[in-house]
């Protein structure tokens, strides 16, 4: 399992930090997508990296990604605050929300990484979980990434249509 806590890609970075663009491709010669961090972390503490099965992302900071998750939240527990993991949610790419989240800035990561290390992880139908939890004295959004292998059961509960 990773677990990433107030995410940025690199490049999204370096743009916040306002390195000129010219300096970009010296200074990230490699690292371009938040993807990219993920699979080189995971990659360096386990001997089997095409086995990773949950990416989680711990207090959601991403606008976009916010406002579609309250959204979401609403619609289905008829609030955004309270939505602790006994009250969460689970969608597919079955779903016009799972599909939403997929495509979020925060889902992005999670595609690129199935994308580009296909070889290595074999095809897998993902699921995403939305809940609440505090940290440090505030409520955030979480987001746990189930990167269900092809035939296999998801593991957080019935997926929500």
């Amino acid at each position: 399992m990773v677990i990433v806590y107030l995410t940025a890609s690199p490049a999204y970075q370096l743009a916040e930090a306002a390195v000129p663009a010219a300096d970009m491709p010296a200074r990230l010669p490699r690292m371009h997508q938040l993807s990219d961090l993920i699979w080189l972390t995971w990659e360096s503490v386990t001997e089997h990296p095409g086995s990773l099965r949950y990416y989680a992302v711990q207090g959601i900071k991403n606008k976009i990604s916010l406002d579609l998750v309250n959204s979401i939240l609403q619609a289905r527990r008829g609030t955004t605050t309270g939505v602790g993991w006994e009250r969460r949610v689970t969608f597919d790419l079955g779903s016009e929300e799972g599909m939403a989240l997929f495509g979020s800035p925060n889902g992005i990561a999670v595609n690129w990484l199935l994308i580009h290390h296909a070889a290595e992880m074999g095809r897998r139908e993902p699921r995403v979980t939305v809940y609440t939890q505090m940290i440090d004295g505030a409520e955030a959004v979480m987001m746990l990434w189930d990167l269900v292998p092809m035939g296999k059961q998801g593991s957080f509960g019935d997926v929500e249509r």
